[in-house]
């Protein structure tokens, strides 16, 4: 019980929840939108979507998370009961609006969960 308490206590809260955005136009350098495929708020500076796993038919469940900035895309895949999550440390390559509001040294975590995308940082 004891390491259980520990493991919540050291959750810190999201610095930014993402909503989804239904009107959203789809990235082009992510290609045709997949079905199923969901847009995020673009608040922070970096296209955030969620599809499908699209190589594979084996699991319907797994759903990957990608950040896209200037031409450059990190993802995560995950199946449940898992969460998608993608993390990324601050740099020159990132948004200007990111850059502005976190500390140089900062890494930050994307999370899906519950059809919003949380945001994390950290100091490195």
């Amino acid at each position: 019980m004891s390491v259980t308490v520990a493991a919540f206590s050291l959750q810190r809260a999201p610095v930014a929840i993402l909503e989804q955005d239904a009107n959203g136009e789809w990235p082009d350098d992510l290609g045709r939108r997949p079905e199923g495929a969901l847009l995020f708020d673009r608040s922070l500076g970096v296209t955030v979507v969620t599809q499908p796993r699209g190589w594979s038919d084996r699991d319907e469940t797994q759903i990957c998370l990608l950040i896209s900035y200037v031409r450059l895309f990190t993802g995560g895949c995950a199946s449940e009961p898992f969460l998608p999550t993608v993390a990324v440390a601050l740099s020159e390559q990132l948004p200007l609006a990111l850059r502005e509001r976190f500390p140089t040294a900062t890494a930050l975590q994307f999370v899906l969960k519950d059809g919003r995308v949380f945001v994390y940082a950290s100091n490195r």
